[in-house]
């Protein structure tokens, strides 16, 4: 199957334009609107959009396959931890120090040893990567869940509080699927 028809490669280039409208949005929206919370959850925009180039950079050229895989696991990776760290800034005024930045180290540890783990097959290394942004995600949405008892909930909040859980199920739906397939 063609690149062009492969379904594949046609969702995938889909979700990387929408990620990147929702970064740029982000991005307008962070001049006008000077909120640390918001930076952070640009940049985990950015950071979702590169690692979506990065795998289908991994999925369209298989020789450098091995190299991009784990860009897209380190780009999902650091989109987890710059939302949550909008999370906690919004909820109290808490932001990232460079005390935090050690936790790059294990993140790309995972992120370089998955694939190879994995043999470079997507099928099989996706399975511990959905459990890890299922995780991510749950810890942002319990960030968020807290503030809500704070302050009462905005309904951007709601509708944030709402899609996260939502992407939590669909990570968490992701792992029986994957492993059923590899």
């Amino acid at each position: 199957m063609r690149a062009g028809t492969d379904p594949i490669i046609v969702g995938l280039i889909t979700q990387a334009v929408a990620i990147a409208i929702v970064a740029i949005l982000s991005l307008l929206l962070t001049r006008s609107t000077r909120r640390p919370y918001l930076r952070y959850w640009t940049g985990a925009w950015i950071c979702l959009c590169v690692a979506l180039a990065a795998l289908l950079g991994s999925l369209l050229l298989a020789r450098v396959g091995l190299l991009l895989q784990p860009l897209y696991l380190l780009g999902e990776y650091l989109f987890g931890f710059l939302f949550i760290a909008g999370c906690q800034y919004y909820a109290g005024g808490v932001g990232l120090t460079r005390k935090d930045a050690w936790l790059l180290l294990p993140a790309s540890g995972v992120a370089i040893m998955l694939p190879i783990l994995g043999g470079g097959d997507f099928n099989i290394f996706f399975i511990p990567h959905a459990a890890i942004v299922a995780y991510l995600l749950a810890s942002a949405l319990q960030v968020l869940h807290a503030a809500r008892k704070q302050k009462p909930p905005t309904p951007g909040v709601r509708i944030m509080s709402a899609a996260l859980f939502l992407l939590v199920l669909v990570f968490l739906h992701y792992i029986p699927i994957y492993a059923y397939s590899a």
